[in-house]
């Protein structure tokens, strides 16, 4: 049995200021491309599962609701045969989330968005059967106590670890209970203790909402969300986070992909066979951090390789100059068609008031060649290119010359 995980979509994301869908909707295209290749070979995947954070705030606009109707609706077409798992996570509202669900439910798409049949799952295969569980992001009280538990009135449960502790616990029970050792998976979204952030849901996540991997260690596989950095978070390597659907961060780890995780359900229970792949997606946009001084991207003096290589990406440009060059980053869009950012580094403008008074100086001296030097550093920091300055600043001071001659100065 084979399925696809993936995670993090934020449908409708806007990334300085840039709306997202397009890249967003690439990506989709190529999930689908993968499911229905696999499909047209023969060896189709049972299920794809999404771990939340599908839409990128509680109120998405209109067109990333459509965009993952389109989605949904070329599966059932195309796929029907095949299942896909949704649930909802921090970013999402649950009652928006879930419209259509019941409906949904009768074409094999199954999006959980509350607590009140976590204990039941979907049953997927024939021979080899694997029982599909599902639980969304767990706000306080969303859970309750197992009712066998001497503390199911006094003690409400509050904090992630609480409530994922006694989820898991009903589950596991449950599962016992009714299928014996027949192959768990789980759906969830949350933060599993030890998981490396990335910098686009650091101010999302934190220490005290950290969920210890213990509490999955009975289950066969977790498909878990909300941390957009690729990865396993247990030894055992049967715990994964497949990383956001796109880089959201200039920070963020640029490698995207899902995960393909084939159960071998043959031995049964705990020791079902379990093999993880990463498969790579290309975004339409890469994103790209450079650091340079303003004369290495613009002019005759560039360097073509670096403009080259960050031609089609969504570019974050850090200036290295001694102070932020005049309209940086309009002059910038010009080479960087994909331009999002422009900052200095830091401690750049330090010297900011000096350079004013070099400013001045150089004016009030009516001396062209000063005038001019000053201006080459304002607009492109120092100038490397010895040759190409004492050309540009000979044209400079003759026509200032010129100017000045006409005036009577």
């Amino acid at each position: 049995m084979k399925i696809l995980h993936t995670s993090d979509w934020h449908l409708g994301k806007v990334f300085h200021e840039k709306s997202m869908l397009e890249d967003q909707a690439c990506m989709l295209n190529q999930i689908f491309n993968l499911l229905k290749e696999a499909d047209d070979k023969g060896a189709a995947y049972q299920a794809l599962v999404v771990s939340g954070d599908i839409y990128d705030r509680a109120m998405p606009p209109s067109e990333a609701v459509t965009l993952l109707n389109s989605f949904l609706v070329r599966l059932t077409k195309e796929l029907p045969n095949l299942h896909v798992f949704m649930n909802s996570g921090n970013h999402d509202s649950s009652s928006r989330l879930a419209y259509a669900a019941e409906f949904l439910e009768l074409h094999n798409i199954h999006i959980c968005t509350n607590t009140k049949n976590f204990t039941s799952p979907v049953i997927l295969g024939d021979e080899e059967k694997v029982a599909f569980y599902q639980l969304p992001f767990l706000n306080p009280l969303s859970i309750s106590q197992d009712s066998d538990s001497s503390e199911a009135e006094s003690h409400p449960l509050r904090s992630q670890q609480e409530l994922y502790s006694s989820a898991t616990g009903q589950i596991l029970k449950a599962h016992k209970k009714n299928y014996g050792d027949m192959p768990c998976l789980l759906n969830a979204h949350l933060f599993a203790a030890g998981s490396s952030t990335a910098s686009s849901e650091r101010s999302n996540v934190g220490t005290a909402e950290q969920v210890d991997v213990s509490l999955f260690k009975d289950f066969t596989y977790g498909a878990f969300g909300h941390i957009h950095k690729f990865q396993a978070c247990d030894k055992e390597k049967h715990l994964y986070y497949p990383g956001a659907l796109l880089a959201y961060n200039f920070d963020d780890n640029p490698e995207n992909g899902l995960l393909e995780v084939e159960i071998s359900c043959q031995e049964g229970g705990a020791k079902a066979s379990l093999h993880v792949k990463r498969l790579p997606l290309q975004p339409l946009h890469p994103i790209s951090r450079i650091k340079a001084k303003m004369s290495q991207l613009i002019g005759s003096g560039a360097d073509m390789e670096i403009i080259r290589e960050n031609l089609n990406n969504y570019v974050q440009v850090i200036l290295t100059d001694s102070v932020m060059p005049t309209e940086a980053f309009s002059t910038l869009k010009s080479v960087f068609p994909n331009l999002l950012s422009v900052t200095s580094q830091e401690g750049v403008r330090g010297g900011q008031s000096e350079t004013i008074q070099e400013r001045k100086a150089a004016i009030l001296s009516n001396d062209p060649e000063k005038i001019f030097f000053q201006f080459m550093k304002d607009a492109n920091g120092e100038c490397e290119d010895e040759e190409l300055f004492l050309k540009e600043k000979e044209i400079f001071v003759s026509e200032a010359a010129k100017s000045y001659g006409e005036r009577g100065e």
